[in-house]
């Protein structure tokens, strides 16, 4: 028990875990607003995408200050970034498919850059398989292809680059078999 404790303390996964869940938390209450009628479902829809660009935008500067925090916030505010996106787009009903493609295509170039900069694979991985799973599931039984394709290509182009940098083959086959699944559709 006391080689555990070391460990949480030395890679500070305690703190990293407390701020994953203070994040989500403030996601989750900002929902359950919106979702409540206290506030527009458009208005509510902007406030979390805002929220999740905070999020990222927060990870961004303390990937420049080497602060351990930085991948939760960056990885946090991407993963809610596509969430928002899918939902509004779907649930919601209040976010058009062509805004809908071009945020997941900024938010996946968002994170690209962040990882090329400061020399990091998470972001990239996120921001790619992120922004290739949202896109399928915008409009899933009848995409519209030229935007979806365009979000599959940026997120194709960047997992080459991501797998040839990090060594991370697994994501480039995801990335190509749910680009393969949506051609066929």
């Amino acid at each position: 028990s006391e080689e555990i404790i070391s460990w949480m303390g030395k890679s500070s996964l305690l703190q990293r875990l407390s701020t994953l869940c203070l994040l989500l938390v403030v996601a989750l209450v900002l929902r359950t607003v919106t979702e409540s009628g206290l506030v527009d479902m458009q208005i509510g829809s902007i406030v979390g995408m805002t929220y999740a660009a905070l999020l990222m935008l927060v990870g961004w500067r303390r990937y420049k200050r080497h602060n351990p925090l930085a991948p939760i916030f960056t990885i946090c505010g991407a993963v809610l970034m596509f969430t928002i996106v899918v939902e509004t787009h779907a649930h919601f009903e209040s976010l058009p498919s062509v805004p809908a493609y071009i945020l997941l295509m900024l938010t996946g170039l968002g994170m690209a850059a962040l990882s090329y900069l400061y020399r990091v694979p998470a972001p990239i991985s996120v921001g790619t398989l992120g922004m290739c799973l949202a896109g399928a599931a915008i409009d899933y039984p009848q995409p519209y292809f030229p935007y979806l394709g365009g979000v599959l290509l940026t997120a194709n182009v960047l997992g080459y680059f991501a797998a040839r940098a990090h060594k991370y083959s697994w994501l480039r086959w995801i990335l190509l078999l749910v680009t393969v699944f949506m051609v066929s559709l």
